[in-house]
């Protein structure tokens, strides 16, 4: 870097090995924050993606939306979900990141009226 620093360091979290749920306990379920428009991306998990993403989100209406994935320079590299919603119901478009060199992609949910985007890093 530019202090002569020539080691650099990674650290990867992750929560999938924090063991089974306490007894007794149940967990809430995720809220989601009431939105503006046709529909919210709950989440984009795992981020970063190694070797696949998904995204889930809820419509607030009933619409036509569309998911796709774009590069940094604007291309599109994919195509997640093409189809209509209905109003309060959940959705997971499963990504297959494999094919993907590592950074940063865009992915785009719209309809005619909303537009919502999420930033989605890819690692190898």
């Amino acid at each position: 870097d530019c202090t002569g620093n020539e080691t650099c360091f990674t650290q990867t979290i992750t929560f999938e090995d924090l063991g089974d749920p306490i007894p007794g306990v149940t967990p809430a379920p995720l809220e989601v924050e009431a939105d503006k428009g046709d529909f919210v991306i709950i989440r984009v998990n795992p981020n970063p993606a190694v070797s696949y993403a998904q995204v889930e989100f809820q419509a607030n209406v009933n619409n036509s939306v569309k998911m796709e994935v774009y590069d940094l320079s604007g291309r599109m590299v994919a195509t997640l979900f093409n189809g209509t919603v209905k109003k309060g119901e959940r959705y997971i478009a499963n990504f297959n990141t494999n094919n993907l060199e590592s950074g940063m992609y865009t992915i785009q949910l719209y309809s005619e009226t909303t537009k919502r985007y999420e930033k989605l890093s890819v690692t190898k």
